[in-house]
């Protein structure tokens, strides 16, 4: 986690983190989950918590659960039996990152205006053909 923490950190500004946990169908009734919106809410928040902790603004991070409802697998086959590899799968946080036009240049870069520097803050990078 502290890998992406700081790939993020080295190559993206002003981002949005956008965390989401995800579970698989099989229910959950814990008393500290009581459902696996619990669950999923809690694997999203957990890694919010370690972005906090490597230095990020908690006002960049937004924490979501979303229990089974959205599985990347089908969790059973046909014949409605589970498919153990595709829980496993299922049972996931997704980082999404979104920072339009705040993606890090190098300095070496030479920017449209023909100066070579970093971009200024906000603005974009034109590729040419």
């Amino acid at each position: 986690m502290s890998m992406i923490a700081r790939l993020i950190s080295k190559n993206v500004e002003n981002a949005e983190i956008f965390v989401r946990g995800h579970t698989d169908d099989a229910s959950i009734s814990t008393s500290r989950f009581p459902s696996n919106w619990e669950l999923s809410t809690s694997r999203a928040s957990s890694v919010v918590r370690e972005f906090i902790e490597s230095g990020y603004s908690p006002k960049m991070l937004v924490a979501v659960g979303y229990a089974e409802t959205r599985p990347a697998y089908p969790n059973r086959d046909e014949k409605g039996i589970p498919i153990k590899e595709n829980r496993e799968k299922n049972r996931r946080v997704v980082i999404k990152v979104v920072a339009p036009g705040l993606v890090k240049q190098p300095s070496s870069l030479q920017k449209p205006d023909g100066h070579k520097g970093a971009s200024n803050k906000g603005s974009t990078s034109t590729i040419s053909k």
